[in-house]
């Protein structure tokens, strides 16, 4: 069930991608990554992978603190956009976790001109948005104020919305109060529905956060329990529509379940 005017992209790996493409969506492919040196590494994956977005890890990049070599850089840049000439991607996203890099920050200083040429799009995390001109990622991952309020502000920072997407990060975290600081407890499938059924499976749906929560007590501890499921994503989807977003990227392992809600 997609929103009028904006579309989630699957991201998934190599051996997930059938199962991915029954969906429909676009899909991100998770096959490459930043290696030392900088240089591209990549899964084995063949021609068939084709359409769609880049995805690029920074799982096995290592820092050093040091200039980046700017020969290897350049040469990253042009195997990257080969790959995607190849296999006919529209995007490239910076799926970059680790903390800032000096070296990763001069790669999408490359790679946003790079790809502006030829037409396609670069998706960055917020944390690089001065690094090149890009969509830059917004974290759905909040647990106070509103999903609309931090659009808005996203908005106005980086250029409008057109310059915005969505990056789905699926909740389940249990949070004890009161929690100045406390970002909570990341909890497993398993244990946020031996929650539910103790609680004989209800829950709410916060307007604001476009996420479902419950409370509860234990000893002397109170606690608050917030979640997605395939109806969060949907109110997410239908806030980040209004506020002029295009689309948005979510893990299809995270959703596999709720691809009717999508």
């Amino acid at each position: 069930m997609s929103m009028p005017g904006f579309t989630f992209t699957l991201c998934a790996m190599p051996g997930q991608t059938s199962g991915a493409a029954a969906a429909g969506l676009p899909l991100g492919h998770m096959a490459w990554s930043v290696g030392p040196g900088p240089a591209l590494a990549s899964r084995s994956v063949g021609l068939s992978m084709r359409g769609g977005v880049m995805v690029l890890s920074d799982a096995g990049f290592a820092e050093t603190g040091q200039r980046a070599d700017l020969a290897a850089v350049g040469a990253l840049v042009r195997e990257a956009l080969s790959e995607m000439n190849r296999r006919g991607f529209t995007g490239l996203l910076c799926d970059f976790e680790q903390r800032r890099s000096a070296a990763l920050e001069t790669l999408i200083g490359e790679l946003a001109p790079a790809l502006r040429r030829q037409g396609r799009t670069l998706y960055i995390p917020e944390r690089y948005a001065h690094c090149g001109e890009a969509c830059v990622l917004i974290s759905t991952a909040i647990t106070q104020g509103s999903l609309a309020g931090r659009l808005r502000e996203a908005a106005g920072r980086y250029g409008g919305p057109d310059r915005l997407f969505l990056d789905v990060e699926c909740l389940r975290l249990d949070i004890t109060l009161p929690s100045p600081g406390n970002m909570g407890r990341r909890l497993s499938r398993a244990e946020l529905e031996d929650l539910l059924r103790e609680r004989g499976g209800q829950s709410f749906l916060s307007e604001e956060l476009c996420a479902r929560y419950f409370t509860y007590r234990k000893a002397d501890e109170h606690h608050f329990v917030i979640f997605d499921d395939g109806s969060t994503l949907q109110k997410k989807a239908q806030t980040a529509a209004r506020a002029g977003l295009a689309g948005g990227f979510v893990l299809y392992p995270e959703v596999e379940g709720w691809l009717s809600s999508l």
